[in-house]
């Protein structure tokens, strides 16, 4: 259910060069992972602050979440 939400998300990460999964669901947590692929762009992934603020509009009852943990690949936490 959650990846069906983030269907256009994940579409328009992998034109960047990164994969979106779903590393965990809980009753108040979602945990994401963003892994960057041998043609990533550096420059494209936007801060996990506004990732988080895209994810949940993704998602129609995103409330529910009290958390939502972005794992960024390693080079993109020095670039954003």
């Amino acid at each position: 259910m959650i990846e069906g939400n983030l269907t256009d998300l994940s579409t328009a990460l992998a034109a960047d060069g990164y994969r979106l999964s779903v590393a965990d669901v809980s009753a108040h947590g979602l945990r994401l992972d963003i892994e960057a692929l041998s043609d990533a762009c550096p420059d494209c992934l936007v801060p996990p602050p506004v990732m988080e603020t895209i994810v949940r509009a993704a998602i129609p009852d995103a409330d529910r979440f009290t958390t939502i943990d972005i794992t960024y690949p390693e080079a993109a936490t020095t670039h954003g």
